[in-house]
């Protein structure tokens, strides 16, 4: 009898090993995909506000008040601005032409200096005749 109630012991530790085992790699499992989630919400929320502020610079008069009236901040190589989740950069470069002015504008959006988009906008504008 005492042979049978060792061996049920041994067997009781090994499936509680099992179950340990088990949790251990759904918990991990369980992680990552709450991990992932949260990128992928950010990406969504990024892309949706990258597009705005890219659709308001085509449009723009004057950029730098657009950038600034929606929160961004000017720095040394362009503009900042700090989301909850992400941070959103535009950069300004510009090339006069014969006929005008062409501009060049990247806005990113970044996480944890990952870049999750990245679009450009491109305009001209037409010198006036003085």
């Amino acid at each position: 009898m005492k042979r049978r109630s060792n061996a049920l012991l041994v067997e009781l530790m090994i499936v509680i090993m099992f179950f340990m085992l088990a949790s251990t790699f759904l918990m991990e499992v369980f992680a990552k995909s709450h991990e992932l989630s949260e990128k992928a919400e950010a990406i969504a929320e990024a892309v949706m506000d990258v597009q705005n502020v890219a659709d308001s610079l085509y449009v723009a008069g004057d950029p730098e008040d657009v950038l600034l009236s929606m929160g961004f901040e000017k720095t040394q190589d362009g503009y900042l601005l700090v989301k909850e989740d992400y941070e959103m950069r535009v950069t300004d470069k510009s090339e006069d032409v014969s006929t005008g002015t062409m501009y060049y504008r990247e806005v990113q959006a970044l996480r944890n200096s990952e870049a999750l988009i990245t679009l450009p906008v491109t305009r001209f504008e037409e010198a006036t005749d003085p």
